[in-house]
């Protein structure tokens, strides 16, 4: 489960993750619950390619050589590659379905999910939504178990974790959210194996850059710590930080 402090930006590069791995051949299914296709397909293409993403939004002019590396980026955007669902109505019994029939027709190496508190509950509205939540990650985790694949899914911290980093906006280290305040649910942090966080201590809109803080808080497997890395938004492309911290 990777936690996110602000959803419109992170979720960007909880994306990039997938992309990565599906340079590797991997098969992977991308649930998308607040995406179009064409959003999905453009920002995909953006990072295979090196493209700017604001040329597909705004429809430009590619250069012969933008043109070659897109077309060479649309054959690994392909059915056969990764697998894309993007719809804001997926609970975790239609991805199971999904996750079994993709499995079953042409092996299935991850599933991604963007985002957790998006998915719906199973049997409608229950009597809180901790409990909701819960039950979805509960299912999450079920699923992974019983595919014998990996789950990834980007999740949401709850107002006082954003308001705090906001406020510690700067200071490495201060303000950064805990395990204990991902969104709607405990169970989330129970559930899941490994948590990384996506941190910005501090921001500069004049670089072309981002500089994130990519943090293991939780990790049944192995050890936990923390590695910077450059994030480029006009490609949805991550770097490690080769300076350093």
């Amino acid at each position: 489960v990777a936690g996110q402090l602000k959803p419109k930006i992170d979720r960007v590069k909880f994306k990039a993750l997938t992309r990565m791995v599906n340079h590797q051949g991997k098969k992977i299914l991308l649930v998308s619950c607040e995406m179009s296709d064409t959003q999905n397909a453009e920002r995909f293409l953006a990072a295979i390619s090196g493209v700017e993403l604001g040329k597909f939004v705004r429809h430009e002019a590619l250069t012969d050589e933008e043109n070659i590396r897109v077309s060479d980026g649309m054959a690994l955007y392909h059915p056969e590659n990764i697998r894309v669902i993007s719809s804001g109505t997926q609970t975790v019994a239609s991805i199971r379905r999904e996750a079994l029939r993709m499995k079953m027709s042409m092996g299935l190496d991850m599933i991604v999910v963007d985002y957790l508190q998006r998915l719906r509950p199973e049997n409608g509205r229950s009597a809180s939504r901790a409990d909701e939540v819960g039950g979805i990650a509960s299912g999450l985790k079920s699923l992974a178990v019983d595919l014998d694949v990996p789950v990834l899914t980007a999740a949401q911290f709850n107002r006082e974790a954003a308001r705090a980093r906001n406020d510690a906006r700067g200071k490495n280290d201060v303000g950064v959210p805990a395990l204990h305040q991902l969104r709607d649910s405990s169970q989330i942090e129970d559930e899941a194996n490994t948590v990384i966080i996506l941190d910005e201590p501090a921001r500069d809109d004049s670089l072309p850059y981002r500089r994130i803080k990519a943090i293991v808080s939780k990790n049944r497997s192995g050890g936990t710590g923390a590695v910077w890395l450059r994030f480029m938004p006009a490609t949805m492309t991550f770097a490690t930080w080769k300076d350093g911290a």
